[in-house]
């Protein structure tokens, strides 16, 4: 790739590839250490990033014996590039002056789609959302650790979402990624289950009960537990027949994406919690609402929630232990 710098006016504009192999003005940034500095300091936008965020984004569980020394000298490497680096009480920032950082611009049509979403607006989500994990570099793997790992993941994971909410067609490409995110991360619940949705939309019910029976096996080996009762709503919806195919299932509401669902670990991903309206099977007939009162559904975050059960049976052990 040749060396380009945009001037606009007096101002020269610095072209950084940060989705994928990171590049400035055209040039592969050599390594894995100053690469994972620079990630953090072009999403931090200007802000002060922390010493010690930086240290455990580039070095992670194995920081060096002098960390701040390793830092600085990455530091001097990324000045070299030319780009402004400035040292603080507590940190780092990166001076985003006339960087068009491809990165950046895909937070912001994140941040797009979110508000999009939460407007009622999910064909509009769904665009911005494409528009931005196609940013990604054709010819390299998409990450899926690290910041720009958790911003793909965002995207992909939105995307799906917003498609569903709208009704239209989930093509196979954006059922891939999530697929992919889903094996980088298989206890992911809110993922795994909007997987799970988004294979009933496609007619693929079969691989659905697979990727919740995998869900199901690693949440036991991992951490002994069952799937949350989000979860085990929607298996049990697609055991009834009850989640559609033509775009998203009980959880999705009408084509405006109003109820669309967060995922629990991004509160913000819809901008407000989601209201189910399930469909009833022919064979089971819903209840007027003149005879029964209608009742508001948990939400996600709430079904995701595990509670705690107290100790029955066991006084004799807990007065062993008082003694």
């Amino acid at each position: 790739m040749t060396s380009r710098r945009v001037v606009l006016g007096d101002a020269v504009t610095v072209q950084i590839t940060a989705l994928g192999p990171l590049s400035i003005d055209g040039h592969a940034v050599e390594g894995s250490r100053l690469p994972a500095l620079l990630l953090p300091l072009l999403l931090a936008r200007g802000r002060v990033v922390p010493t010690g965020v930086l240290v455990d984004e580039v070095w992670e569980d194995a920081p060096p014996a002098d960390p701040l020394g390793a830092l600085q000298a990455l530091v001097t490497r990324a000045r070299r590039l030319g780009l402004t680096l400035t040292a603080t009480a507590g940190g780092y920032r990166l001076d985003p002056t006339g960087l068009d950082v491809d990165l950046v611009t895909a937070q912001d049509l994140l941040a797009h789609a979110r508000a999009a979403l939460g407007a009622g607006d999910p064909t509009r989500a769904a665009e911005d959302a494409t528009r931005a994990v196609t940013l990604w570099s054709a010819d390299s793997t998409a990450p899926l650790d690290g910041p720009a790992g958790r911003l793909y993941r965002d995207l992909v994971a939105l995307r799906v979402e917003a498609t569903l909410a709208s009704g239209a067609h989930l093509v196979p490409e954006a059922l891939d990624h999530l697929r992919d995110a889903v094996r980088h991360l298989p206890t992911d619940e809110p993922l795994v289950e909007l997987l799970m949705r988004g294979l009933v939309a496609t007619g693929q019910e079969s691989e659905a009960l697979t990727v919740y029976a995998r869900l199901r096996a690693h949440l036991r080996e991992t951490y002994g537990t069952d799937p949350s009762a989000l979860v085990a709503r929607t298996h049990l919806a697609l055991l009834r027949g009850e989640l559609g195919t033509s775009g998203g299932s009980d959880r999705t509401g009408g084509s405006d994406g109003s109820s669309t669902p967060d995922r629990a670990s991004t509160p913000d991903r819809t901008g407000g919690p989601g209201t189910s309206d399930p469909r009833s099977t022919p064979a089971r007939p819903t209840p007027s609402p003149t005879t029964t009162p209608p009742t508001t559904p948990p939400t996600p975050a709430a079904l995701l929630r595990r509670q705690t059960t107290p100790l029955v049976g066991r006084d004799a052990d807990v007065a062993a232990l008082e003694r």
